[in-house]
């Protein structure tokens, strides 16, 4: 592991996953909206389908708990020992089929924002993934955790092999880096 990343496959036993799979299909069907600024690097025909579902620590959609329970818990204890995280962002992201794999720009996930960490969360399994800046590259693969500190630059790469990729971005710090 070169970036000092953690990857976790089987990360939500199976029946969570599952589950959670299932919810976000049923939960999250008119929440979609198109997205054709994925970030400042990006090229002009890139896209996305995103659902919002925490942005500026402020819960956008009534779902959101319940969708991200399961993988933010895991992730406080299998990682935090139990410390009290605070989501900043967290979205869903879809990706159609794109003709050959691209990268989609690197970068940061917040701007001018420091000390936070970026979970991955990867819903299907496809030759899709995220590229690190120094080179690795991280499949996208059902059950997946990806996970790492936000000033990691990366980008999304889009498959060539399924009609859609779906992950979570979340984006989180721990809560005692901001008492006063």
């Amino acid at each position: 592991m070169k970036s000092n990343i953690k990857i976790v496959d089987n990360f939500l036993d199976n029946k969570t996953f599952k589950k959670l799979n299932k919810d976000v299909i049923e939960k999250t069907k008119e929440r979609w909206s198109y997205s054709d600024f994925l970030n400042f690097l990006s090229d002009k025909e890139d896209y996305q389908f995103v659902c919002m579902l925490v942005n500026n620590n402020d819960i956008t959609f009534n779902q959101a708990r319940d969708l991200l329970y399961p993988v933010m818990n895991k992730i406080k204890y299998d990682f935090f020992e139990g410390q009290s995280l605070v989501v900043s962002r967290a979205k869903l992201n879809f990706f159609g089929m794109f003709k050959k794999n691209k990268g989609m720009g690197m970068h940061t996930d917040l701007i001018n924002e420091h000390h936070y960490y970026t979970a991955i969360y990867y819903l299907n399994s496809n030759n899709g993934g995220t590229q690190i800046e120094d080179g690795e590259f991280i499949q996208s693969k059902e059950n997946r955790l990806l996970l790492f500190k936000g000033q990691v630059r990366h980008e999304s790469v889009v498959q060539t092999d399924t009609t859609t990729r779906l992950l979570f971005n979340i984006n989180f710090y721990k809560e005692e880096q901001f008492k006063w």
